[in-house]
């Protein structure tokens, strides 16, 4: 429900400050906007990777892997 509320005020945001052609008078309103969403999407890039291979280590340690299929997984990974 909050990605729907979010997704619903970004947009309003969008149409108000004018979106591919914006008002002049915006123009320092999008400038400083840009400085917070840069710094958001470099947090999800550089959290991105880790917790990627987090959950791959959380699933080989949780599945139920018989011994050879084990073995054989084993090899092929080193």
């Amino acid at each position: 429900m909050q990605i729907v509320i979010a997704l619903i005020f970004a947009v309003g945001v969008g149409i108000l400050l004018g979106g591919y052609q914006p008002n002049p008078e915006h123009v320092p309103w999008l400038k400083h906007l840009v400085i917070p969403c840069t710094l958001v999407l470099k947090a999800l890039r550089a959290l991105a990777t880790p917790l990627i291979l987090l959950a791959v280590l959380h699933t080989f340690m949780t599945a139920t892997i018989p011994e050879q299929a084990g073995r054989r997984l084993f090899l092929l990974l080193f």
